[in-house]
């Protein structure tokens, strides 16, 4: 955590794109590569700094809030903790419909989920 902002950003995006990527390949999906997650996340990361830069022009922050989804779909948020100190975690979700009522919603919390990894292997 004693990293630059932008080393940060980069390393949770980086992260997050080999998450779902490995998530595509378990669905049946073709895996894209490493040179497509590094343009990906360099993508990304000019994108960032574009924005950045034009906040610290405007003396504006991005607003980010929950956006209906169109009448046809349902949005789902979702959420996990991990404390590595617990070994403990949790996650959650929500599904919204275009009115924005709660179609469905679940929480869990995990124990052991370091033990949990250790017994199912590395691929979790």
């Amino acid at each position: 955590m004693n990293l630059k902002e932008e080393t940060k950003l980069k390393c949770c995006y980086a992260l997050w794109m080999c998450w779902s990527e490995r998530n595509r390949i378990r669905e049946g999906e073709t895996g894209r590569g490493a040179f497509w997650l590094s343009h990906s996340i360099n993508v990304r990361m000019t994108e960032w700094k574009k924005q950045a830069t034009q906040n610290e022009r405007t003396g504006s922050r991005p607003v980010s809030k929950w956006e209906k989804p169109g009448p046809e779909y349902i949005k789902v948020n979702c959420d996990a903790a991990f404390d590595a100190v617990t070994g403990n975690g949790g996650w959650g979700f929500v599904l919204r419909d275009a009115d924005g009522d709660v179609v469905a919603a679940r929480r869990c919390r995990v124990e052991s989920l370091s033990r949990l990894r250790l017994m199912l292997g590395s691929d979790m």
